[in-house]
């Protein structure tokens, strides 16, 4: 999974002169827009055996700032900048640990510069970009290379080459390339799409090379929507690992209502990205998607399925979400696992800009094996403020 490639690649972003010494400034700015983020995010996590009085409690604080800048050097090519701020701490984990960063990444970098041409359907970036595809996490995953597109009646071929992938600064670097070929056709009310990729192996012994795909096909027919997923993922000479997932929503009013069945197949949870994405993987569950990104839980050989319900009032949205899911993979010490989980989402948009949300959710994970089963406590705040 592109998610998981832990990979530094940052690009000194060239100065450029949008004006003379003795232009206007009102001049120097004209055709330059700014825009951007600034997040908080405040996440309580409390994990406690069953029939146990010891639990874990973990305090999680998160800062975010995001500066995007667009250049119009043409009416056909803009230069675009992309800076990150990044920091967090635990303020309650463990002795050892608390006071520390919470990802261990940089805390600053520019995550994109590039050339962006576009006209009469193609669209042209060069230069370090992040990589939004279905696979790939659009917050952190970016890389340097060519992303082409070309959009006729509906239809966008996609071809891209990145080499030095990375995720969000992180300190570890490998070399790997990938190369990107997709089609992606929007047809009212139809929309399909198909993504290949080619990861390289980076040359070391840890087999990080591999293919993917990626299929979508989904319908929307007035208050009613529809939507199938394949994910297919095949790393050297291990076994190919097999998603897929169905979901339909209707929507009354004010009302939606989304039921989802998801099938892991061997390995299947380490080709899922959860719902990051700008283009939704079909997933359920604050804890449960959470969990499969980083690596804490583990779907093979199961299924899942999903009832999420949600009402908007005016600023105000609400939801409810139930997933259950089962690993039929056997591990000695948890056996067989069955997953429960019960959320209650909120959201609040102040203003245009300034929005909260949070959740508060409850797991319950029951092992077959020796291991005792665990109920997990989450509780997420967030502040965001967009300009």
């Amino acid at each position: 999974m592109l998610k998981k490639l832990s990979l530094a690649a940052l690009v000194a972003m060239g100065s450029m002169s949008v004006a003379s010494a003795s232009t206007d400034l009102s001049d120097a700015i004209k055709g330059v827009t700014i825009g951007g983020f600034l997040r908080y995010r405040g996440t309580e996590k409390n994990i406690k055996p069953d029939g146990s009085d010891d639990h874990t409690n973990t305090t999680k604080n998160e800062y975010k700032a995001v500066l995007n800048m667009n250049i119009k050097a043409s009416d056909a090519m803009t230069v675009h900048g992309r800076l990150v701020y990044v920091d967090g701490y635990y303020t309650n984990k463990s002795a050892a640990d608390a006071g520390k960063n919470t990802n261990n990444k940089s805390t600053f970098n520019v995550r994109e510069a590039y050339l962006n041409y576009k006209a009469n359907g193609v669209n042209v970036k060069a230069g370090q970009q992040a990589l939004a595809t279905p696979l790939t996490d659009h917050d952190d995953d970016y890389a340097n290379g060519v992303l082409a597109s070309y959009t006729m009646s509906g239809i966008t071929g996609v071809a891209a080459y990145y080499n030095h992938l990375s995720n969000a600064g992180a300190t570890t670097t490998l070399t790997n390339n990938i190369g990107v070929l997709a089609v992606v056709a929007d047809i009212k009310p139809v929309k399909v799409q198909a993504w290949y990729y080619n990861v390289s192996d980076s040359g070391d012994d840890n087999k990080d090379g591999y293919d993917a795909y990626f299929i979508e096909a989904g319908a929307n027919v007035g208050p009613a929507a529809v939507r199938a997923q394949y994910i297919s993922k095949k790393q050297d000479d291990k076994d190919r690992q097999k998603f897929w997932a169905v979901a339909a929503t209707g929507k009354v009013d004010v009302a939606s209502v989304t039921a989802a069945y998801l099938d892991f197949g061997k390995d299947g949870s380490d080709v899922t990205v959860g719902t990051t994405n700008a283009d939704k993987q079909i997933a359920a569950g604050d804890i449960l998607t959470d969990g499969i990104q980083q690596d804490n839980i583990d779907l093979r050989d199961g299924w899942g399925g999903a009832l999420v319900a949600s009402a908007k009032y005016g600023a105000i949205k609400a939801g409810v979400q139930y997933v259950h899911a089962t690993s039929d993979y056997h591990d000695a010490v948890k056996g067989d696992t069955k997953y429960n989980e019960y959320d209650l989402d909120l959201a609040y948009a102040y203003t245009k800009k300034l929005n909260f949300s949070g959740y508060y959710a409850v797991l319950k994970s029951d092992f077959d094996g020796t291991a005792k089963d665990l109920t997990q406590n989450e509780f997420r705040f967030e502040a965001k403020y967009k300009f």
